[in-house]
């Protein structure tokens, strides 16, 4: 997934490059940078489908771990943010609203998951439910 930040940068999310879980390109001079969040056996945690927040961070769906994953672009830092025991995987989708609550799809669930002071809340949906 690709998205254009505020200043004209090309930021996207990576589940394919084995060094690589973030990256940056500079259109103006086609330079690419990589960021990697590595795992405990120092390959790259996969990213898939990412958003900004207000303060120009990024949150992105993490592949290898299943749960959001905030990024800082002034920082070059990662923070993880792990799914408390009940909450299944949710790594291939993530969208935020304008109050700041970050959206998961898992299976055929939906979780709300709200950064501070990290609450999950998982919603089942049957197939009569209506999203």
């Amino acid at each position: 997934m690709m998205s254009l930040w505020t200043r004209w940068i090309v930021w996207f999310a990576d589940d394919a490059t084995p060094e690589r879980t973030l990256g940056k390109l500079d259109p103006h001079t086609g330079r690419v940078t990589d960021y990697k969040l590595a795992d405990s056996a120092n390959a790259a945690e996969s990213s898939h489908a990412l958003v900004f927040d207000r303060q120009g961070n990024i949150w992105f769906a993490n592949g290898t771990e299943g749960s959001p994953t905030k990024f800082d672009p002034e920082t070059g830092k990662f923070v993880s943010f792990p799914r408390p025991e009940g909450i299944p995987y949710s790594g291939d989708f993530i969208t935020l609203d304008r109050k700041g609550m970050f959206g998961l799809r898992i299976a055929k669930e939906l979780s709300n998951w709200i950064p501070s002071p990290e609450i999950y809340e998982l919603f089942r949906c049957s197939r009569q439910s209506k999203l």
